[in-house]
């Protein structure tokens, strides 16, 4: 499918999207339910049969047999299957399956809890062999420590390469603090940069799209607030790719936020953001595996939206994924008309982004900033730049600035204020003498000290 293709796809999906909600979204969920819940008390059946007989006994037969017809009946429709587990809730496909108590087939949450387990994705139908695999693994007694990874090695070893293990998921209780704000936001985007390259690798392998555990992580960015100092620290594990990605969604969630967006767009758009380069995972020209090379600039965006739309089902967050990878480097004034809102925030955020790294222009965030306010109403929407300007400050996260005692200082925060919009907080890089410190020292310039001049940094020509 070229562009245009798409686009005139989009179109037509767009006009149908009232009818959706009512007509074809209802239909499939009604699906699910049926044979979600179906499949959901054989798969606990059989975990519960486990008890009583050995795998090789006749009675696992049948309900094997029906799991894998259910699971069948399901990719057909869904493409990859995940099933997860909240508490004593459980949800295929982000619908909620209901079930009673009889047979209490809703225990299947703790059976997969004590591995910390909390859900499963699906990329293939395994074999019945594979599937008596699975069921003895659960039915094992975890280890002490590294339950879930002990059950990932052993679902390896076993050949079921296609399907996905993910960790404990839970509900936060109203009023509750999710995490401590500092360490919490380091450890969230660290595991978020993890997940990005993870999401990269099994998109690159043509694997189904999996937009749930990466909505798990804009949830808790959310919760924390994409400000927070410890988002801004670059984690140690991440790559180019995965650090640039998970920039643009935090500085695409805190300009969405400065214009108003509702909760649910935010979500929609930190999940968007997460995806907005992915069509560079795909492989032109491949005949076997590890083999092609990535899509040129020009195209990267249609290869994003198709590997979106391999996810099956009809629903409007996938459509406006689609979308807005298409359109995110797509002029505001261009001659193909205005692009999609999270197209817009996206090309925003994205350039400014880029011109900070080495494949760009290496410009200091503040540099960045002046560049992007310059193509305000032409190349990007101006309430969004406005946005970026209010909410960034005159010396966004990363600036390197000489203050007037001669002191290089980082910037390591949002505005905070209107009052601080050009006095961040900040960390001492060197000395008065030009000596690296290697101790923490704060510096709030709304307390002391001036800006002299911006220091452009350097940069390590590996990291472009």
């Amino acid at each position: 499918m070229n562009e245009a293709e798409l686009r005139r796809s989009q179109e037509v999906l767009g006009q149908g999207l009232a009818r959706a909600r009512m007509g074809e979204d209802k239909d499939l969920a009604n699906f699910v339910r049926d044979v979600g819940e179906r499949f959901v008390r054989q798969f606990f059946g059989c975990l519960r049969m486990t008890k009583i007989h050995a795998l090789n006994n006749k009675a696992f037969d049948k309900p094997i047999g029906e799991i894998c017809s259910l699971m069948v009946a399901l990719q057909d429709k869904l493409g990859a299957v995940h099933l997860v587990a909240v508490e004593d809730q459980v949800y295929l496909n982000d619908i909620r399956i209901r079930l009673d108590e009889s047979g209490h087939a809703g225990d299947i949450a703790p059976e997969m809890f004590r591995h910390e387990v909390g859900g499963l994705t699906w990329h293939e139908n395994p074999s019945v062999d594979m599937w008596k695999a699975l069921i003895d693994s659960f039915a094992e007694d975890p280890p002490e420590r590294g339950a879930r990874w002990a059950m990932a090695s052993r679902l390896e070893k076993a050949g079921m390469r296609g399907i996905e293990v993910f960790g404990i998921f839970r509900h936060r209780m109203s009023g509750e603090k999710l995490l401590d704000e500092d360490v919490g936001s380091r450890d969230v985007g660290d595991r978020a940069t993890l997940l990005i390259s993870a999401t990269w690798t099994n998109l690159s392998n043509n694997r189904q799209p999996n937009p749930v555990p990466l909505r798990r992580v804009v949830t808790e960015i959310l919760e924390l607030g994409p400000g927070q100092e410890g988002f801004w620290q670059r984690p140690v594990r991440s790559t180019p790719y995965s650090w640039h990605t998970l920039k643009v969604c935090l500085v695409g969630l805190l300009v969405a936020d400065e214009v108003g967006m509702t909760d649910e767009d935010m979500q929609d758009l930190g999940v968007t953001s997460l995806f907005h380069d992915v069509g560079y995972a795909a492989r032109e020209g491949a005949q076997g595996a590890f083999e092609g090379v990535a899509p040129p600039f020009e195209r990267h965006g249609g290869a994003s939206a198709r590997m979106l739309l391999r996810q099956r089902g009809f629903h409007e967050a996938k459509i406006r994924r689609a979308l807005a990878v298409v359109q995110h480097h797509r002029d505001h004034d261009g001659e193909r008309g205005v692009p999609f809102l999270f197209a817009r925030v996206i090309r925003v955020v994205d350039d400014y982004d880029t011109l900070c790294e080495v494949r760009g222009k290496g410009l200091s965030p503040h540099e960045a900033l002046a560049r992007i306010q310059a193509g305000a109403g032409t190349r990007y929407d101006g309430a969004l730049v406005q946005g970026l300007i209010n909410v960034m400050g005159k010396y966004p996260p990363e600036t390197l600035m000489e203050l007037d005692d001669g002191r290089t200082v980082c910037s390591v925060s949002i505005a905070r204020s209107r009052d601080t919009w050009d006095r961040p907080l900040c960390v001492v890089v060197k000395d008065a003498e030009g000596e690296v410190v290697d101790a923490r020292i704060d510096v709030d310039l709304a307390l002391e000290g001036g800006v002299s001049r911006v220091v452009r940094p350097r940069r390590r020509r590996e990291e472009s």
